[in-house]
Order: C-alpha cells, then sequence, then structure tokens
C-alpha cells in the first residue's frame, strides 16, 4: 500500500493514495499522529495486529471516542 503525509491547515493526514473512492485518512496535530490513527484504522489489511496494554486501555478508549466523535 502506498500512502502520502499532507500538511493541513489544522495538522497532518495520512492518505491511502492507491485506495480508489473516499477511503478513511489519518488524521493527528503531528505527523507521527496521523501515522498512527492511520494504522488503527488500517491494521487489518496491513496484516498487523495492535494490542492495547491494560495500563492504557482506559485513557486509550477515551481518545477513541473523542475522535470518532470529531468525524
Amino acid at each position: 500500500m502506498k500512502i502520502r503525509i499532507s500538511k493541513e491547515s489544522n495538522g497532518f493526514v495520512v492518505d491511502p493514495v492507491d485506495l480508489p473512492g473516499s477511503p478513511v485518512v489519518g488524521r493527528g496535530e503531528t505527523a507521527g499522529e496521523a501515522l498512527g490513527d492511520f494504522l488503527i484504522h488500517y491494521q487489518a489489511q496491513l496484516g498487523i495486529e495492535i494490542e492495547v496494554h491494560d495500563s492504557a486501555a482506559t485513557v486509550e478508549r477515551l481518545r477513541r471516542v473523542a475522535a470518532l466523535n470529531q468525524r
């Protein structure tokens, strides 16, 4: 999969270049945050598994809910 990292006025976007239509993109205040958001969305297609340790689960769950509410 080819991806493109670009800058927008409010942050960065990671876009899957080779997927037609309007695919989900990764967004973040930094390029690293946008790439992390992208990996969360595409982990199954990329063949990776992201495990959130119990020590981070509550905070990560709240972050994901907040991100979904912004879309």
